[in-house]
């Protein structure tokens, strides 16, 4: 593993596995590596193998050059999109990525005040509202909410 993907192991650290999630254009199954520059690729699942930590262009198939919308993703239409954004939506994103990071950086102690059932539920919400954002960071934090979803699941 590469020395820059080292430096952020809250979010790249082998004990977070990446999880299976849908393409916004496509409807794919997809799953979100981490690069070597700390940002993270779309891949197509198949590419994927468990135990797989960063993105390799020679081992993994990026998503978007697979992808038939793929041209809906890119860097110039994502800043004209965000030039466009009505007010309402700007608001949405921006509550949306404030309640995910309060979840992400929240103590055990604090999660535990809320009962597993509801906790869970937040988590989820939370996870299916920021998949309705366009920002920057948004897969990072989905990544790192169904990682703490996961744990704090209660075994059944």
């Amino acid at each position: 593993m590469s020395d820059s993907i080292k430096q952020n192991p809250r979010v790249y650290s082998g004990s977070i596995k990446p999880a299976v999630t849908s393409c916004k254009g496509c409807g794919a199954k997809i799953i979100y590596l981490p690069t070597r520059n700390n940002s993270v690729m779309p891949i197509d699942v198949e590419s994927y193998q468990d135990g797989d930590e960063a993105y390799l262009p020679k081992k993994h198939v990026s998503h978007f050059t697979t992808c038939p919308k793929a041209k809906d993703f890119s860097h110039k239409n994502a800043k004209s999109q965000r030039q466009d954004k009505m007010p309402e939506q700007k608001a949405f994103e921006e509550s949306t990525h404030k309640d995910a990071k309060a979840l992400i950086e929240s103590t055990p102690s604090d999660r535990a005040k809320e009962p597993v059932g509801e906790l869970v539920d937040h988590i989820g919400r939370t996870i299916d509202n920021l998949r309705k954002c366009c920002c920057v960071g948004t897969s990072r934090l989905i990544i790192e909410l169904e990682s703490l979803k996961k744990n704090e699941m209660p075994l059944s």
